[in-house]
């Protein structure tokens, strides 16, 4: 993507522009002073304020992302450069890595294939399995993210006469801690200085 198509960094803290006149009905010239993507604020906000830290946001994806302070870090495969946030002139990076379906996959559960009622029972189901006797879903209802990046990837494997809905809630759950370690262990391999373990 050619530079120029970009937007320009700007402050994540002080005036980036104000209301005009009717945008905002009882609010004319009011300042918009503060600009947060939601997973650049939950690295902020968990205190990753040092190159090093990192945090891994769970929702219906989630988001690993790993402080690299004042330099951007050089493309790693699989993985993002992003802005984590500018305060004043300072500049600090982060290498982001997306992972498209981790709660949803659990939501694919309970609205798609209607196994639970609500997500808590997954917890319990997948407990009451000593094992997951090889049944692995690989959850890329919307594509697999990073570090892979597969648009049609998703699959369920080890599938038997005696596969239950626990073993699916179990693989759902397993799924998610899998693409977790995948993503951190992407960012390590992408060099030491970038991921203290």
């Amino acid at each position: 993507m050619p530079g120029a198509a970009l937007p320009e960094i700007r402050p994540s803290i002080g005036e980036l522009g104000r209301t005009r006149d009717g945008a905002l009905p009882g609010f004319d010239d009011v300042p918009v002073a503060g600009a947060a993507g939601d997973q650049q604020s939950a690295l902020y906000g968990q205190a990753c304020l040092e190159p090093g830290l990192g945090k891994n946001t769970y929702g219906t994806g989630s988001f690993v992302l790993l402080n690299q302070g004042d330099e951007p870090p050089p493309p790693a495969e699989g993985l993002l450069s992003t802005v984590a946030w500018r305060i004043g002139t300072r500049t600090t990076y982060a290498l982001e890595a997306a992972i498209f379906v981790t709660g949803a996959g659990v939501q694919w559960l309970r609205d798609g294939l209607g196994l639970i009622e609500v997500a808590a029972e997954t917890e319990p189901l997948a407990a009451s399995l000593p094992a997951n006797d090889g049944v692995y879903f690989v959850p890329a209802l919307t594509g697999l993210g990073s570090p892979l990046g597969s648009l049609r990837a998703g699959t369920i494997v080890g599938l038997t006469r005696g596969t239950t809905r626990a073993h699916l809630a179990r693989a759902t759950l397993e799924a998610i801690a899998y693409q977790a370690c995948d993503a951190v262990a992407a960012m390590q391999a992408a060099g030491p200085s970038r991921c203290a373990s």
